[in-house]
This record gives C-alpha cells, structure tokens and sequence, in this order.
C-alpha cells in the first residue's frame, strides 16, 4: 500500500475523528511504518495515543485491534510506543 492509501483508509480508525499520521522507518523487518495517534482535547488537555502501525509494504496492521497506549508528543514518543506495542504483538 502507499502511505496516501493508509492515511485515507485510517482518517477515521475504530470512530477516531481525530487521527494523526507519524510515518517512521525502523530499518528492521516491518520497514516503513505509518503509525495512527489519535489526538483528542478534553478539559483543555491534549490527549494522544497510538492506535494502530501500519506496515507501508503490504498493508498489515501489527497492533492487535482495540489496543491503544498514550504517548506524550506526536513523534518521538509516539515511534517509541508504537514499536513498544509491535515488538510486544510479535512475541
């Protein structure tokens, strides 16, 4: 899949309205990852957690659905919470 293809698809991943996109390379076996934050506001607090990993090569989802994290900003904790959660899927 292409990333434009991934974002489009998961705009709106599991009724998240507000999703973001950090596309990150782990030069590892998943390769190109787009990994899905949702990004909320409630009480005046930003609020963002990792959803979904998206592997750009074909396409499969390696965080098990229904499954989520916080991190703290859009990308650094974000690439570091998502590869948390894949390494934990592949065990």
């Amino acid at each position: 899949m292409k990333i434009k293809e991934i974002k489009e698809k998961y705009a709106r991943y599991d009724h998240h309205p507000n999703c973001k996109f950090v596309v990150h390379d782990y030069k590892d076996r998943n390769g190109k990852i787009v990994i899905v934050v949702n990004v909320e506001k409630v009480c005046g607090e930003t609020w963002r957690d990792v959803v979904q990993a998206v592997r750009v090569s074909d396409g499969k989802e390696l965080i098990k659905h229904g499954r989520c994290r916080p991190c703290d900003n859009l990308y650094e904790d974000a690439v570091d919470v998502a590869y948390e959660m894949i390494d934990k899927e592949e065990k």
